[in-house]
């Protein structure tokens, strides 16, 4: 493909990515932690605690005993991540950072 070719697909696309993801990174990293409240929906803390009774107790579930239904399989997995993982910082600010980066890879892949 030549140069200029590819310059005219990838411009219009770093542009588009850029003026989509920008935006909300500077308005969190500006607003700290409290700002990440502003991007999840209220289902989110829903999904947030089927996540951590996935990757704590083993349960799809709500209250960690009985298994539940009515979310997405696959978003639920990814938020299960942090839990299944366990990585450094879930049960903060982490889990939410974690799902806004991850939209925001998603709402990238789409574009």
């Amino acid at each position: 493909m030549p140069r200029h070719r590819r310059l005219s697909f990838v411009l219009p696309l770093g542009l588009t990515l850029a003026v989509l993801v920008a935006p909300i990174l500077a308005d969190v990293l500006h607003g700290g932690g409290p700002r990440l409240f502003g991007y999840t929906a209220a289902d989110t803390f829903y999904y947030l605690v089927v996540g951590r009774n996935v990757g704590l107790e083993g349960v799809i579930g709500s209250d960690g005993e009985r298994p539940s239904n009515g979310f997405h399989p696959l978003w639920q997995a990814a938020v299960s991540l942090v839990y299944v993982l366990r990585l450094p910082g879930h049960g903060t600010h982490f889990d939410l950072a974690w799902l806004l980066t991850f939209e925001l890879v998603l709402l990238g892949a789409a574009v």
